[in-house]
């Protein structure tokens, strides 16, 4: 994969001389070329077992219900589509 640093290597090699900034000519070529400098992608890695917080429980919907109202007797109903 090209960076600005190798682009800089590769035009010193090539004209025989050293620059005195390779990754800011580097850079400038390939920009010039319509290109941009290509890194791979940073790797991410699955939490461990020790790192992940345990979830939080949803509160149950008739507990909100029933702590305004306590004679109240509430009903809770559910349809799937």
């Amino acid at each position: 994969m090209w960076n600005s640093r190798k682009v800089g290597e590769w035009i010193e090699r090539q004209i025989g001389r050293e620059l005195n900034n390779k990754k800011q000519r580097g850079w400038e070529y390939l920009k010039r070329m319509g290109r941009s400098p290509q890194v791979p992608r940073p790797i991410t890695h699955p939490p461990t077992n020790a790192s992940r917080r345990p979830l939080k429980e949803a509160p149950d919907e008739g507990d909100e219900a029933q702590g305004s109202h306590p004679t109240a007797k509430a009903e809770l109903w559910c349809e799937d589509e």
